[in-house]
């Protein structure tokens, strides 16, 4: 069942006539999943306990023509041992399925066909790139498979996975050998067209502190606009007409179970 903007905004709703901007009170232990390790405070924070990610319960359908803010306090709690923290969205399709980042981000320049059959299991590909230099070791680059010039197929999840190609090899015909870091689970024919894409993780952090104090320290992080397909800048929304939802996602204490952090005047501001 899809999950609508009212469900997730009440009753932690705020709205203001002036602004017409909708706010969102996330300093309520019953908006997150993880209930079970955030403590509600007589100021109206609340504090994590442990390493935990925090995903929302409800999440709002995207409107591209407003801007989404995320803003909020974030501190140590006293005696705490030190730790870490980052805050952002997760992209989810209309079936509400999370989808990876490079789903969206095409690496310009670097279509290419495969030069023979790739059978399902396969790890090794060969390709003929129209532009050799743009096929990389670079970290986070994934093959895309049934693609489409027009960029129709985006967003797309038929990737290769992984943090990067593991090897590439040139011939001296052009021919590419390209060792990937999982196996291929479809059949593809010679000839058929693929390109790079770009990112590995399903996780739009859009702000991180390596090392919290004590001291509260603010924070104010926005989505909003539409990019042209095939780009991602981690700011604005894909152009990909699937993309429908927002999720929110919080990691604290990823350096230790033993820590916890504190949350004050966390909302959500849709406007």
């Amino acid at each position: 069942m899809k999950k609508v903007l009212s469900a997730f905004l009440l009753p932690a709703v705020i709205s203001t006539a002036v602004c017409a901007a909708e706010i969102v009170n996330l300093c309520e232990p019953g908006m997150w999943r993880e209930e079970s390790s955030i403590t509600a405070q007589p100021d109206g924070s609340i504090r994590v306990a442990g390493r935990v990610t925090l995903t929302t319960i409800d999440y709002p359908r995207i409107d591209r023509n407003k801007k989404y803010t995320l803003r909020g306090k974030v501190r140590q709690a006293a005696n705490s041992p030190k730790s870490n923290f980052g805050l952002g969205f997760l992209l989810l399709n209309d079936e509400e399925k999370a989808l990876p980042l490079a789903a969206f981000k095409v690496v310009k320049d670097s279509y290419a066909v495969l030069a023979s059959d790739v059978k399902a299991g396969a790890r090794v590909i060969k390709v003929k790139p129209e532009n050799a230099k743009a096929w990389r070791t670079v970290p986070g680059y994934q093959v895309a498979f049934n693609v489409s010039r027009d960029l129709s197929d985006l967003p797309n999840s038929n990737l290769s996975g992984g943090s990067g190609l593991k090897a590439i090899e040139a011939a001296a015909d052009g021919t590419l050998t390209v060792t990937l870091p999982y196996a291929v689970k479809f059949d593809l024919p010679a000839g058929a067209l693929v390109r790079l894409h770009s990112g590995y993780s399903y996780y739009n952090r859009l702000y991180y502190v390596s090392s919290l104090t004590g001291e509260w320290k603010d924070f104010s992080v926005s989505m909003t606009g539409t990019l042209p397909p095939g780009e991602f800048d981690g700011k604005s929304f894909p152009a990909a007409a699937e993309v429908e939802q927002l999720k929110l996602y919080i990691n604290c204490n990823g350096t230790t179970s033993a820590a916890v952090t504190e949350l004050k005047d966390l909302v959500l501001e849709i406007e």
